[in-house]
């Protein structure tokens, strides 16, 4: 009776909330009024939502055993949407789907997605069945249940994390113990009752250690190396290579990242050098970075993160060394990229300057072209096309779509309009 009176109470409480819900003191309330205020038709528009979307795509794509465990980021990049962009850069790049049973479907499949869903499902039937049985009260087998479908809910909205693991694991040994029929539990009781040798608990103590030292300790120890090299890029670039080289033989399983953070670091302080006249330096930290990054392609030929860093590296080595070799080679390095993530306007404009330079202006336009055919309504997509037919000699055509843009009433930041200036030099008054 309690706990009918409860639901009902509660739901009251819900529908009053609702009703009321444009009042200041319902609406001011931390969480609750936000999410009261949400418009329905805002959610098909959500960037998580959109991110489902793109976990059923993927699943089609693989139905019984998915993309694999934590691939998540590789699917989202083959069917990235365009219009994620129209929310900002921040979210153009997603290594989950926000939504476990999403999440599940695309990373393992139709198997995996009934495998995740059994557990809850043989939790819930043995906690009802030990209830019949009169072997568990109806207060736990209700507070029991109530957890299961609250972290499954919970899940729809987030992903698991070590913490949410933790207690979740905990809580399934607790309904297993719970239970247990009478025999199968006194002999869980006899056998937990038994005395062990030292040599058991001596041989767990030492396999703890060394996990704990593999997988953090080791880890720490590179990380801080990492970050002291980094720190001193800007005071001591040739000592801040040497610490690199001592981060990157401690064994730890990140090396791939303590790669690929280095290698960030120096292709933003590349440009610092060259201003201070230190091109020989600058040249020795592009080919060291470069080089690392082209383990990392080894190693993860589908993240196509470490292609674009690589591709602005071999950009870099272009200009440094007057190469015009390392500006075809990031040109493939884009190409290889955007294979893997057709929709994606990072990839696509970058690669748009890079032919530009090559002087395949054709090829350039046509990517311009493609990217504002995926998606007009994003006020850089349109600014980056002018460009591209303004570095193609074809200004007349760029003065077109910039009268274009500004009677559509597309709006284009400071960076833009600056950047429109210098390569379409007219004045609004004349386009109007």
């Amino acid at each position: 009776r309690v706990c009918t009176g409860v639901l009902i109470g509660g739901a009251a409480l819900l529908a009053i909330l609702f009703v009321f819900r444009e009042t200041p003191a319902v609406s001011r309330i931390p969480a609750v009024g936000r999410l009261l205020n949400t418009p329905i038709a805002s959610l098909s528009s959500n960037t998580r939502v959109m991110a489902w979307g793109v976990a059923i795509d993927a699943w089609r794509e693989r139905p019984v055993f998915g993309w694999g465990p934590n691939n998540f980021y590789y699917a989202f990049n083959e069917y990235y949407r365009p219009a994620f962009l129209r929310y900002g850069w921040g979210e153009t790049w997603f290594d989950n789907a926000h939504n476990i049973i999403m999440n599940t479907l695309a990373t393992q499949g139709f198997v995996g997605i009934v495998t995740y869903l059994a557990i809850f499902g043989a939790a819930g039937w043995s906690l009802w069945r030990a209830y019949r049985e009169r072997r568990l009260t109806i207060h736990t087998a209700v507070l029991a249940t109530g957890f299961l479908v609250g972290h499954l809910v919970h899940n729809v909205f987030v992903f698991e994390n070590p913490t949410s693991y933790l207690y979740f694991f905990f809580f399934l040994a607790f309904v297993n113990q719970s239970t247990l029929e009478g025999g199968e539990a006194r002999e869980a009781s006899r056998v937990g009752g038994r005395s062990l040798s030292w040599g058991v608990p001596v041989a767990v103590f030492l396999v703890a250690a060394l996990f704990i030292y593999t997988t953090n300790l080791n880890p720490k120890r590179a990380n801080n190396a990492t970050l002291l090299a980094i720190q001193q890029l800007q005071v001591d670039p040739k000592h801040a290579v040497s610490l690199y080289r001592e981060a990157t033989v401690i064994p730890t399983p990140h090396v791939d990242d303590i790669r690929n953070d280095m290698a960030r670091m120096i292709t933003e302080y590349i440009p610092q050098l060259r201003a201070a006249g230190q091109d020989e330096i600058a040249k020795e930290l592009a080919v060291l970075a470069f080089d690392e990054l082209q383990k990392n392609l080894t190693l993860h030929p589908l993240d196509i993160r470490v292609h674009l860093l690589a591709a602005q590296l071999a950009f870099a080595r272009a200009e440094l060394f007057q190469d015009p070799l390392y500006v075809a080679v990031s040109e493939q390095l884009f190409t290889d990229a955007l294979s893997k993530s057709p929709k994606r306007q990072q990839i696509q404009f970058a690669l748009i300057s890079v032919k530009m330079r090559l002087g395949k202006y054709a090829e350039g336009l046509a990517i311009a072209e493609e990217t504002f055919g995926n998606d007009s309504t994003i006020g850089e997509v349109w600014w980056r096309r002018i460009i591209a037919y303004a570095e193609a000699g074809e200004i007349e055509r760029a003065r077109e779509i910039l009268a274009e843009a500004r009677q559509a009433g597309v709006a284009f930041s400071e960076e833009a309009e600056r950047a429109l200036d210098v390569y379409v030099p007219t004045s609004t008054e004349q386009l109007l």
